[in-house]
């Protein structure tokens, strides 16, 4: 009996080692230099558009869901950002899969994102979602340049400081990581 159970755990070991290491070969969906992915979006108002950058030599793409508390979270740092985005030369799109009425309640925990004219909230289909955005889970965070190239995606919370400081770190020329730390 102790011989079967021993085998057991040693075929799930290996069946699960094995399935690891087919997960880690796998290529990365967007490496760093993807071209910003030509997604359907629309405003909250049902109105197609696309990303803007209002001018600012950065975009940075933040997938969310309300349901998120990480999302919430970082909602939250945002929020005492916003005052930082012009100096940061940066424009944030908020995209969900969500529709506009819970996004609209979300937006009232946080005016000053939600009246920002460097904040672009907007929202596309699941599955279109998670095709041109393929990290799984919430919230994802994706930094493009001037040529809407990415130059660097982050999985999970992160502080707009910290965000920016891995774009200094891998030589991006427009990284800028002045101002407080959160």
């Amino acid at each position: 009996m102790r011989r079967v159970l021993a085998a057991t755990v040693t075929v799930t070991m290996l069946l699960l080692a094995g399935w690891l290491l087919l997960e880690a070969a796998k290529p990365d969906p967007m490496p760093l230099g993807s071209v910003l992915p030509d997604l359907e979006i629309r405003t909250l108002e049902g109105v197609g558009t696309t990303f803007r950058t209002g001018g600012a030599s950065r975009l940075v793409v933040m997938v969310y869901h309300t349901t998120c508390s990480a999302c919430v979270e970082e909602l939250r740092m945002l929020e005492g950002d916003v005052e930082r985005f012009a100096t940061l030369d940066l424009t944030l799109a908020l995209v969900t899969d969500e529709d506009a009425e819970v996004v609209d309640l979300l937006r009232e925990d946080w005016p000053a994102l939600a009246s920002s004219p460097r904040v672009q909230w907007v929202l596309s289909d699941d599955a279109a979602l998670e095709e041109a955005f393929p990290l799984p889970g919430t919230p994802g965070l994706y930094v493009f340049g001037r040529q809407r190239t990415l130059l660097r995606k982050v999985l999970g919370q992160k502080t707009l400081d910290a965000l920016l400081a891995g774009l200094h770190k891998i030589g991006a020329p427009e990284a800028s990581t002045r101002g407080s730390t959160g």
